[in-house]
């Protein structure tokens, strides 16, 4: 199973560098994702945009940075700008089964997936 960011990628990648908000970005996935059973968190695949480099956003409540890969930037106008593939933040897959996986290889497999399924995927 993909996990959030990874849904968020694949969903995204045709809007590229666009400005979208976050229901928007939820539609996206939903569409490209139909069967999806699972909530879509947006803020959670966001870094923030500081001196021309991407970096995770930190939760001051807890103190700790974003665990999940950064796909989107978020904005302060209260969306987000998709990120391009070269400018993906990628994190290190831990747990649940996933430690040593490829984040490339596994979204190349939910591309294919989808376009066996009928979907345009670019």
């Amino acid at each position: 199973m993909l996990s959030n960011s990874q849904r968020i990628e694949a969903a995204t990648r045709t809007l590229v560098g666009k400005e979208l908000s976050a229901k928007a970005i939820e539609l996206a996935v939903k569409a490209t994702f139909p069967g999806l059973t699972v909530g879509v968190y947006v803020g959670d695949a966001a870094y923030t945009e500081k001196n021309g480099k991407i970096v995770p956003r930190t939760n001051t409540q807890a103190g700790d940075t974003d665990k999940n890969d950064g796909v989107l930037v978020a904005l302060s106008n209260g969306k987000y700008r998709v990120l391009p593939t070269e400018k993906i933040v990628r994190k290190e897959r831990t747990g649940r089964g996933r430690r040593g996986a490829d984040p490339a290889a596994t979204l190349k497999a939910a591309t294919d997936e989808l376009a066996a399924l009928g979907f345009k995927v670019e």
